[in-house]
């Protein structure tokens, strides 16, 4: 029996898969390289790779030579699920035996859960079970979410809609456009904020979408990552009305690149001369113009910030509360508490009881 694995990163439960899968595997089966994500049979693409490990520049490309034959191995595991083969040459992972499990990752079977492993030694078929299990499981993550309201969405170049968990795809089904929307003010607002690439770390924006405020968490991964693809790993979580400001473009990106600074440093609580500093502007100057854009001063933003995050792990965890005041960039317990209790009327504590 394989064990249940909790790998949900605390900021955005998509984001660091890619670094998860093959630790959480390895364990139970021995491998050399791995390829794991969500495939169209039709139209073969990196896109939709969510962990690579030890693959060979060139190796998908060929693999997917290799895949599209007629009576090759994707043929096989399509029909059973799960198929093992030679690969004398070891042009594809520097390793000669591979196994490969899918999975159907929607009622169509359009798009398929893939899971590739190499080594040099035959798989036993143990193992063959324990990967098609962790698949399963996987794919069982993916798609769940633990909190109202939350979806997950993976989109690969050119908008392509790649993954949508259950509920999302529910309210996408009700409101065509709303992906269109939400990719659309994605690229606006990281272009603005992250003007030289937000690749390779978690991030987040606070967006009205559909007419209700959304905490849009985010990764950009492309290049090794996805062996040559490129994909966007996003959850979506509602927010109360005045939980956050609910910034778009801004007319200074300046301004812009300030608020990403203060999302991406809120945990280490940074001053106003530091932020001022980062986008090089005075602090006096910068004071006036964020003030006057965003409609809250840097301080009032950060602690805004600070709080929204304390609020979500209130939520979502059961971490110490000492904890959550840490994570959310509080010097102390005490200043933690008391800060909550003046903001939201109730303490930490009732505040979790509560929801």
């Amino acid at each position: 029996m394989v064990p249940s694995h909790e790998y949900r990163d605390d900021r955005a439960a998509l984001c660091r898969l890619h670094s998860s899968f093959p630790e959480l595997l390895r364990p139970w089966v021995e491998f050399k390289a791995m390829a794991f994500g969500i495939l169209c049979p039709k139209r073969l693409s990196p896109d939709g790779l969510l962990a690579v490990f030890g693959l060979k520049p060139d190796g998908f490309e060929r693999l997917v030579a290799t895949m599209s034959k007629p009576d090759g191995l994707f043929a096989h595991v399509m029909q059973h699920g799960v198929a093992v083969d030679v690969d004398e040459s070891k042009s594809l992972t520097g390793c000669a035996e591979l196994l490969m499990v899918l999975r159907p990752a929607n009622s169509s079977a359009t798009r398929w859960w893939w899971l590739m492993l190499a080594r040099d030694r035959p798989f036993r078929p143990m193992e063959q079970d324990i990967a098609a299990e962790m698949v399963r499981q996987w794919q069982v993550e993916i798609d769940f979410v633990p909190e109202p309201g939350m979806g997950k969405v993976v989109v690969g170049r050119d908008d392509e809609v790649i993954h949508v968990d259950p509920y999302t795809r529910v309210h996408a089904l009700q409101d065509p456009s709303l992906m269109d929307m939400l990719l659309a003010q994605l690229d606006r607002v990281t272009r603005q904020r992250w003007p030289d690439g937000c690749t390779g770390e978690a991030h987040d924006i606070a967006i009205r979408l559909a007419g209700e405020p959304r905490w849009v968490n985010f990764l950009h991964q492309t290049g090794e990552a996805t062996a040559g693809g490129e994909n966007w790993r996003i959850v979506l979580r509602p927010l109360e009305e005045e939980e956050m400001p609910l910034v778009g473009e801004l007319e200074d990106s300046r301004i812009a690149c300030a608020l990403a600074y203060i999302h991406d440093r809120f945990a280490y609580s940074p001053s106003l001369n530091e932020i001022a500093e980062a986008v090089h502007i005075s602090p006096f100057h910068f004071h006036r113009l964020f003030t006057n854009l965003v409609g809250l001063s840097p301080k009032q933003y950060l602690q805004r910030k600070q709080l929204q995050f304390a609020r979500w792990l209130l939520r979502s965890t059961r971490k110490p509360i000492r904890e959550v005041a840490t994570q959310s960039g509080f010097s102390s317990h005490g200043h933690f508490a008391s800060t909550f209790q003046r903001v939201n009327g109730m303490s930490p504590t009732m505040y979790r009881d509560a929801y």
